[in-house]
């Protein structure tokens, strides 16, 4: 009989183990190099990603009920931080939503660290690094807040909100929006589905892809601006430069382009079946078909310097100068 209570404790702590390791508070850290890259990946909670003046990373807070282990690794440059769960082999189903199952983290990087970042049902905050921030998150928000790098952000079903970031921005949501503010002139790559998107920014060169979206483009002195989209509504304010072109596609979208009051440029507008113009930049009038639903409004501004080419589909499109 006495031989068999070890194997009896031992088989009543194997099974109580992994629940009090992934209850208890998380205090970890490592030394790091000056300018490390931080890949972080778990099922799902809050990560705020804060900076510090050392050349180390530190993990605190706590682990959702689900965790089994909370891997913490160096690999010269390359810091990994990843929370196993009970579904870590099915990454797109079967987590739970409840507060007890979501990882609460704060970590700690050197400022010029590049944050990398993979959640399911999470939500990532960072503030201050340097070096640029990637995310992918299925269901869950991505905030930013001065950052400096290049940064690939992209959700499914979540907002990205970025506030005082530099370096180049490619963003993407599905069911979710975007609202940034962006300093600087690298490019600017937006996505956006079933969503509102609004950008105030200095970038020279802009890309919109919008469906079943609301726009709003606040921008200064612009070298090249494209947009596309459909059955969406699009408010763009821009200083087109003398080399400059705007081109843009729509089907069954209204958009509305505000442009410095002195533009030189070249305006050709074309549109099919029952797309309207309406020009508040000249006294040239739109030309109709004879014999069917096309239209087309050509003039030029000043010396016709830039570019500006426009093509819709039972659309809207209005042309504006600030006042």
């Amino acid at each position: 009989m006495n031989s068999n209570i070890p194997i009896t404790l031992m088989s009543l702590l194997t099974l109580v183990t992994p629940t009090v390791i992934a209850q208890q508070a998380v205090d970890r850290i490592l030394d790091s190099s000056p300018t490390p890259t931080i890949s972080i990946e778990h099922m799902q909670g809050n990560i705020d990603v804060q900076v510090w003046d050392k050349a180390q990373v530190q993990v605190t807070g706590t682990l959702g009920k689900d965790a089994q282990a909370l891997v913490f690794t160096r690999n010269g440059k390359q810091i990994n931080i990843e929370v196993e769960s009970e579904h870590s082999n099915n990454k797109w189903g079967g987590w739970s939503n409840n507060n007890k199952s979501r990882d609460e983290l704060t970590v700690m990087v050197p400022r010029d660290s590049e944050i990398d970042y993979e959640a399911i049902n999470g939500t990532l905050n960072v503030t201050q690094v340097t070096q640029g921030v990637s995310a992918e998150v299925v269901n869950g928000n991505i905030i930013v807040t001065d950052t400096q790098g290049r940064h690939r952000l992209t959700t499914v079903n979540g907002d990205i909100t970025i506030n005082n970031a530099s370096g180049p921005l490619r963003l993407g949501t599905v069911n979710g929006d975007v609202i940034a503010t962006h300093v600087g002139q690298d490019d600017v790559d937006l996505e956006s589905v079933n969503g509102e998107l609004s950008l105030i920014s200095e970038s020279l060169d802009v890309t919109v892809e919008t469906v079943n979206a609301r726009i709003t483009l606040d921008l200064q002195a612009v070298s090249r601006l494209y947009i596309e989209t459909v059955n969406s509504r699009i408010n763009a304010s821009l200083t087109l430069l003398p080399s400059g072109k705007l081109s843009a596609t729509s089907v069954d979208a209204n958009m509305d382009f505000t442009f410095q009051q002195d533009i030189s440029a070249r305006f050709d507008l074309e549109g099919h079946a029952g797309g309207r113009f309406t020009n508040n930049l000249t006294a040239d009038k739109v030309q109709k078909d004879k014999y069917g639903p096309g239209r087309w409004l050509n003039f030029t501004t000043g010396e016709g310097d830039a570019k500006v080419d426009i093509e819709t589909v039972s659309g809207k499109v209005t042309l504006s100068s600030r006042e």
